[in-house]
């Protein structure tokens, strides 16, 4: 897949699948079970599922598109040129309240 130049879009595309499906797999898991969680600020919360989720979710896209940058939401990272841009778990409050509207 080559990242110098022009994208393959097409493999980026299955690489992205398989990692959002692998992050949704651990997010499955860990739904309404007891969540640890710490406030990043008023209202704003993160979950040890959606950083479990993130690291899933990024081992998998660095193994399937290696030259490829990656930042998420919860862990930070790269941000420049081609990158991935990561949220792993929208919607953490319904998570962390056990309503099913999540992503």
């Amino acid at each position: 897949m080559s990242v110098v130049g022009r994208p393959d879009l097409g493999g980026l595309a299955v690489v992205a699948e398989s990692a959002a499906r692998e992050g949704g797999a651990v997010v499955r898991r860990g739904f309404r079970s007891e969540v640890r969680w710490e406030a990043k600020a008023v209202g704003d919360y993160v979950t040890e599922v959606a950083l479990a989720s993130e690291h899933a979710i990024r081992d998998v896209l660095g193994e399937g598109a290696p030259g490829v940058g990656f930042h998420g939401e919860e862990l930070g990272g790269d941000r420049d040129g081609l990158h991935w841009l990561v949220d792993p778990l929208d919607g953490t409050t319904n998570f962390m309240r056990g309503l099913p509207a999540v992503g």
